[in-house]
């Protein structure tokens, strides 16, 4: 896959926030993805910029860096959305996660100064859980 998207477009792989260049060879990305199980794929083409990143199931949450979602909110169903004449595959029925995320007005825009006033507070990953889960063995 890393292969065909750097045929064309320059491809950066994030991992641990260190951002590297992808020119087929992995060696180096393998080595950063034993230190964390976070991978975002940065991918650049003349003006435009897409941007893939993974969530990792912990415990009863699936994570992202510094988020975390309660993984019955998830569900495992995948559903396809056309974007530019391109089908993506996305999570079925987003609207569950959003309502969570943002509240039941998760339509209206919000006009805050930070993303994080208009989250709920327990989507936050906390340093609480982040001790609990590396004792549980779930991460390093």
């Amino acid at each position: 896959l890393l292969k065909k998207l750097s045929e064309k477009f320059i491809v950066t792989i994030t991992v641990s926030h260190t951002c590297l260049r992808y020119e087929n060879n992995d060696t180096e990305i393998e080595s950063l993805l034993q230190t964390s199980p976070y991978l975002r794929f940065n991918c650049y083409y003349k003006n435009n910029y897409f941007q893939v990143e993974n969530s990792v199931l912990i415990g009863n949450y699936r994570t992202r860096p510094i988020w975390k979602t309660p993984s019955f909110l998830v569900p495992n169903e995948i559903e396809y959305a056309e974007i530019r004449g391109h089908k993506f595959p996305i999570l079925a029925k987003p609207e569950i996660v959003l309502e969570w995320q943002y509240g039941k007005d998760w339509r209206i825009p919000i006009h805050k100064k930070s993303r994080n006033e208009s989250v709920n507070p327990e989507g936050h990953i906390t340093k609480n859980d982040r001790i609990e889960w590396k004792n549980k063995g779930w991460i390093k």
